[in-house]
């Protein structure tokens, strides 16, 4: 079975990597995500950003990789933040309990709407949204 993760690097000038993760992370290629920014971590960087927006599936193993370098990233002084997951990664994430640990926060909710407060306005409901009127009992 092929385990393909395409890792893109850039290194910032005000000391972030910014890494942009495509494929799928597990134990097939875990390896190679944490030899890359081990690197970028032994260089000297202070923010590690893991766009996660590419990725579509992550195991146990990847999970694994990614809190393995977020401890040698705090061990080195720097920071690791994880972006943009979604659907089967972030799954993983909220369900193992390391959204936070790994994303920091989530977004404040909206309590009116139970919406994230940063995911815009509420669109207006159509009429087909909109409830039956009552009818007269007969």
């Amino acid at each position: 079975m092929s385990h393909h993760l395409d890792i893109r690097l850039n290194h910032r000038s005000d000391g972030t990597v910014y890494a942009r993760l495509s494929g799928e992370l597990d134990y097939g290629n875990g390896s190679a995500l944490v030899t890359k920014l081990t690197d970028a971590v032994g260089a000297g960087h202070q923010l590690l950003l893991l766009d996660l927006t590419g990725l579509y599936f992550c195991d146990s193993y990847g999970l694994a990789c990614l809190l393995g370098l977020r401890s040698l990233a705090t061990g080195r002084g720097a920071t690791l933040r994880v972006v943009g997951a979604s659907r089967q990664p972030l799954r993983v994430l909220r369900t193992t309990g390391t959204y936070q640990l790994l994303a920091g926060p989530e977004p404040a909710r909206d309590h009116g709407s139970g919406r994230a407060a940063d995911q815009g306005p509420r669109r207006e409901p159509r009429p087909q949204d909109e409830p039956a009127p009552d009818t007269p009992a007969v």
